[in-house]
């Protein structure tokens, strides 16, 4: 049996075991945050476009937050950030790319990457963390999490691995409306919400749309809780 093929049975086998394969730590030197969105203009100026990797040997990895689960809509993903610095992890970069749906429409997708630094030395880039800062506060996400092998020149490390929250179905807080000839949407008042009673009847008061979850980073493992 070839290594590479060996190396991706040793990840499965370990990730079905009930060690935690997804708690942040040394074994974790990497975490991918990646933000879905439909439309360009959402892509900060200072990110430039990436280009896609293709790994020789891959595997899909382990899902570990799934969308169709309930509560993993809606979610107020800012405190991963904090998390991520709290266990620390920083920012060093980030880039963007363009794909395309099976129906053929283009979406974009986002890539922050965060660092568990080995050595003195490594700083974090202050400006890419305003703007992941910006993009994730001014929207609600569904999330989903993957603990996946962790690569080193297209070859897989053993006993590392690398965690992917990926964020798309974005609803913004506040109406948006892009100006013709500006570069930025603009943010106009807070999207509202009209209530029910307990008998299914719209309330005539409505209310500023907000989470009942949050993303978060708990005994160093990666949750949804309650607000």
């Amino acid at each position: 049996m070839s290594a590479p093929i060996q190396t991706l049975i040793n990840f499965l086998n370990n990730s079905s075991t009930t060690s935690s394969p997804d708690l942040l730590g040394p074994n974790i030197p990497h975490v991918l945050l990646v933000l879905r969105v439909t439309k360009s203009k959402l892509i900060p100026k200072k990110i430039p476009r990436g280009i896609r990797k293709i790994y020789t040997t891959k595997t899909n990895g382990r899902e570990f937050i799934k969308p169709g689960k309930i509560g993993c809509a809606n979610i107020d993903a800012q405190p991963i950030l904090e998390g991520l610095g709290m266990s620390g992890y920083k920012l060093i970069g980030a880039c963007w790319e363009e794909r395309k749906d099976l129906g053929g429409k283009l979406y974009y997708l986002i890539k922050f990457t965060f660092v568990l630094p080995n050595h003195e030395g490594v700083e974090e880039n202050s400006t890419l963390k305003r703007e992941v800062e910006k993009m994730i506060v001014s929207a609600l996400w569904r999330v989903r999490a993957f603990i996946n092998p962790f690569y080193e020149e297209n070859q897989i490390i053993e006993g590392r691995r690398s965690i992917s929250i990926n964020l798309d179905g974005r609803k913004p807080l506040r109406h948006e409306e892009h100006k013709k000839g500006k570069d930025n949407f603009v943010v106009g008042e807070p999207v509202m919400v009209q209530l029910k009673d307990e008998y299914g009847e719209l309330l005539e008061d409505k209310i500023p749309v907000s989470p009942a979850r949050k993303l978060v980073i708990v005994n160093n493992k990666i949750q949804i809780v309650p607000v």
